[in-house]
């Protein structure tokens, strides 16, 4: 992954913002990453107009609650989808950042029967299949700061005590989200965040979590911030504050 995508997720946020308040629609709202899935379909096919439909279909529903769910069209014209803010969005910047995921993934996968995106704030997915209440850990974007902690040890295991009591309260919680913070030693706290999509269970939730978690330790083991995205669950840490109040 490009080093300008960790920058946009992976950034002292704060530092930033005391020079332009406005800098969070800018971190908030850029693309992180795209995948387009096979079969195609025809331009101005049935299928297209449902899919347009779809898309039209989460901006306006999704805001309400931070998710929105969707079937168009029957038989070999049907699409589904799914888009999820992130819970600590309100409702203006959720429906911002899933307008503006729709209009770019129609864009980037103009012709494809599926496709995923991801913003540092929202998730929109379509499939001409119906893959509600499935785990999906296929698609996923995965990054890390380029700069380690001084305090590696105890990072790694402050890290892994936030993430378990994290993973815990997600899956017992309406919105299948938690946040919270973990004191480092004597240095400054880490900073978390998990969540799920809601079409899946409590049980399903906490399996993806657990599994995206295993992603992180691998690939972000000491550094100051990291994030695995997925089609199903979302997990981040960071040395500095980035979940609204």
């Amino acid at each position: 992954m490009a080093k300008n995508v960790f920058l946009k997720i992976c950034y002292n946020i704060l530092f930033l913002l005391s020079f332009n308040p406005l800098l969070h629609l800018v971190v908030g709202f850029e693309v992180i990453s795209s995948s387009c899935f096979k079969p195609d379909f025809k331009a101005k096919s049935p299928f297209e107009a449902n899919l347009n439909k779809l898309i039209s279909s989460l901006s306006y529903w999704t805001p309400d609650i931070g998710y929105g769910r969707d079937s168009i069209g029957e038989g070999t014209d049907a699409v589904h989808g799914i888009a999820v803010c992130r819970a600590d969005m309100n409702h203006d910047d959720c429906r911002t950042c899933v307008d503006g995921a729709g209009k770019e993934i129609r864009k980037r996968c103009s012709l494809n029967g599926g496709g995923i995106i991801w913003y540092a704030s929202c998730m929109l997915k379509y499939s001409k299949s119906k893959f509600f209440s499935q785990i999906d850990l296929e698609n996923q974007v995965h990054g890390c700061s380029p700069n380690k902690v001084p305090y590696p040890i105890a990072l790694v295991r402050e890290k892994r005590k936030l993430f378990r009591w994290l993973i815990k309260g997600a899956s017992k919680n309406e919105k299948f989200f938690a946040a919270g913070n973990m004191k480092v030693g004597l240095a400054n706290p880490i900073y978390g965040f998990v969540q799920c999509s809601r079409d899946l269970s409590s049980v399903d939730c906490k399996k993806c979590l657990k599994k995206a978690r295993r992603m992180l330790k691998t690939t972000c083991r000491t550094k100051a911030c990291g994030f695995v995205f997925t089609g199903s669950c979302m997990i981040k840490y960071d040395s500095n504050p980035f979940i609204n109040d």
